[in-house]
């Protein structure tokens, strides 16, 4: 998907106005990032995930710690995070010199 924003900005004298976009998808059913098919995504605390090839998962609450960090073989997996508080997380997917992050969302 892809989305193109065409912004115009106007100055008045020496006021300069600030822009803050927050783009944001709500209700995500499935996110597949490059490789990988992650559901269902909001969650209440069970998520799946199917790997396509080998890769570290590293797993983060909204202030960066990091709560999972473990290398998984390619295959579907199942992660359970209904022990943690509801909110944002971002999950980091390594494989192959190259990184992918998704956004994980716990009511």
């Amino acid at each position: 998907m892809r989305l193109y924003l065409r912004i115009k900005i106007s100055y008045r004298c020496f006021n300069f106005q600030k822009i803050c976009l927050n783009l944001c998808m709500t209700n995500t059913a499935n996110i597949t990032p490059a490789n990988h098919l992650i559901y269902p995504n909001s969650t209440r605390g069970v998520f799946e995930i199917e790997l396509k090839a080998p890769s570290e998962l590293i797993l983060s609450n909204n202030i960066g710690e990091i709560i999972l960090q473990k290398n998984y073989p390619k295959g579907r997996l199942t992660i359970d995070i209904s022990n943690f508080s509801s909110g944002i997380y971002l999950l980091k997917i390594l494989r192959e010199g190259r990184s992918e992050m998704v956004k994980i969302r716990k009511e």
